[in-house]
């Protein structure tokens, strides 16, 4: 008995984890289509638009078929950079001038260029 339930208990667990975000970009309700020159405004640390394009660029499959040059020709240079990983900061949470909370988009490129993956850093 003690172990069908414990059966049990481990299946609801991994039933209710949710590993991958959604694939559907509509799911974020306050999405909007990308915007080449939105997405490079910014205004003083921050980058007003990106917080409401960032869903149409992570899911979008022409984007990761681009290579590297294209990527950064289309988004602008990347906030920071490093083995093969470009970061571009998407909202910033800060106190004064320390930042407090960082969210990302992370495009991991390949030794040829091309895209592996692109993710959201938290």
């Amino acid at each position: 008995m003690k172990a069908h339930f414990l059966f049990v208990l481990l299946i609801a667990l991994c039933l209710g984890c949710k590993t991958e975000p959604d694939e559907n970009p509509d799911a974020n309700k306050n999405s909007q289509p990308f915007n080449h020159q939105q997405w490079l405004t910014k205004e003083g640390d921050d980058y007003p638009f990106r917080e409401k394009m960032f869903h149409t660029v992570v899911y979008n499959d022409t984007i990761r078929s681009l290579n590297k040059e294209e990527i950064i020709n289309l988004l602008g240079p990347a906030d920071r950079f490093e083995d093969n990983h470009y970061y571009y900061r998407i909202a910033q949470t800060r106190l004064k001038d320390w930042p407090l909370h960082t969210t990302s988009m992370v495009i991991k490129f390949s030794e040829a260029d091309s895209v592996v993956w692109i993710k959201i850093h938290e």
